[in-house]
């Protein structure tokens, strides 16, 4: 049997005109998050812990009180776009995206043993709605049949890889066609996220009180109808043992109680301090079983004489809150303090000189990130087979 491209079989499959053009990986030419990491207007709403704090509070005290870690897992995300080419659709042109997208999770056994509890990475087409011929903009059948196709009949079976799934990107005037196929694509990768801690929590039952999991970026999951998990308002009770720590955030955010910003002085923060947390209704992921509350606030884990900017060295932590009674009243601040304190001492030892974020940078995160990476195809391989 003679094996075919993919991108021939895809256009052959929808009735499609494929052009040659260049191939090449999005994310080398625009950052991966410039067309995704839009900032939200924050709604804010009250304390988002019992003690009514008014300063920054100073985190050395509750440092020396940790004798074992509260965290036994991480958790990375990962995703890598790439062009493969045009097909033409009704005389319009449009682009068709390959996503590698890849989620690790980690668990630390002891202080010097780490394990991959689970790690995989799915290759992903996002074609236009266009495709499908009947006018369905999603119909999984239509994306089934085209995926079981390519893994099939293509090349690709010569190199034993697959197709993990085939998925449509709407498409909206005025909005390119590459950042509709690249959110999509995102989606997915968030979508997986929301699996992965679905099977820590109900499969594996793993996370409890001593057994926590921090989650690289944040846990303000945007509504969406792409996936199995894309409402995370019903799964809220998932992550009652779950923090979300983002690397970078936009400082014009961090808000008094009042909501006047607070950039200067989340500049000035003092190194092993935190802010106070507060409370915000989340406007983009509330859902059918309500709304979402979550608990934020920062701490300084990098003296700002090491770092680049005055924001280097600063994370922002998230807890979605669970029950009722956190909602009303916010986290326990032990418990806030005590999350804050054990991320500044996941801080060690550096990766300086080898990525930029080193000072945001948590170890655990870090060894995380390296194992879904050293999995991944590469990028030439990407762009050869199809």
């Amino acid at each position: 049997m003679s094996l075919i491209k993919p991108l021939k079989i895809l256009a052959d499959s929808t009735h499609g005109d494929q052009y040659f053009t260049q191939r090449f990986c999005y994310d080398e030419f625009q950052h991966p998050d410039s067309e995704i990491d839009v900032d939200q207007k924050y709604i804010f709403k009250n304390y988002g812990e019992c003690i009514r704090h008014e300063k920054p509070i100073n985190l050395q005290h509750f440092i020396s009180r940790v004798t074992e870690p509260l965290f036994s897992f991480f958790m990375d995300g990962s995703r890598r776009t790439y062009k493969i080419g045009d097909i033409g659709y009704k005389h319009r042109i449009y682009p068709i995206f390959i996503g590698q997208i890849g989620v690790a999770c980690s668990h630390r056994l002891s202080p010097s043993k780490m394990q991959v509890e689970r790690i995989e990475n799915r290759l992903i087409i996002a074609v236009p709605s266009s495709a499908n011929a009947e006018g369905d903009p999603v119909n999984d059948k239509f994306c089934q049949d085209i995926c079981e196709k390519i893994n099939n009949e293509s090349s690709l079976m010569r190199h034993n890889i697959k197709i993990s799934k085939v998925i449509t990107y709407p498409e909206k005037a005025d909005i390119d066609y590459s950042n509709l196929a690249i959110s999509s694509l995102h989606e997915e990768m968030l979508d997986m996220e929301k699996e992965f801690v679905n099977w820590l929590t109900r499969d594996k039952r793993l996370l409890e009180p001593s057994k926590r999991l921090i989650k690289d970026g944040s846990v303000e999951y945007q509504r969406s109808k792409r996936g199995n998990y894309g409402d995370i308002s019903r799964l809220r009770s998932n992550y009652q043992y779950v923090v979300g720590v983002s690397k970078k955030f936009n400082p014009e955010k961090c808000v008094d109680i009042k909501g006047k910003p607070k950039a200067s002085d989340l500049a000035k923060l003092p190194l092993f301090y935190r802010t106070p947390a507060f409370k915000f209704r989340s406007t983009r992921a509330s859902g059918e079983d309500g709304e979402i509350y979550i608990s934020a606030w920062y701490v300084r884990i990098r003296d700002i004489k090491y770092t680049e900017s005055p924001f280097d060295g600063i994370v922002k932590i998230e807890r979605i809150l669970v029950s009722d009674a956190e909602i009303d009243n916010g986290l326990d601040s032990e418990e806030v303090d005590a999350i804050s304190a054990n991320i500044i001492l996941e801080r060690n030892p550096t990766c300086f000189g080898n990525d930029t974020r080193w000072a945001n940078h948590l170890y655990p995160i870090y060894l995380t990130e390296c194992c879904l990476k050293y999995k991944r195809l590469s990028d030439a391989i990407i762009l050869n087979i199809l």
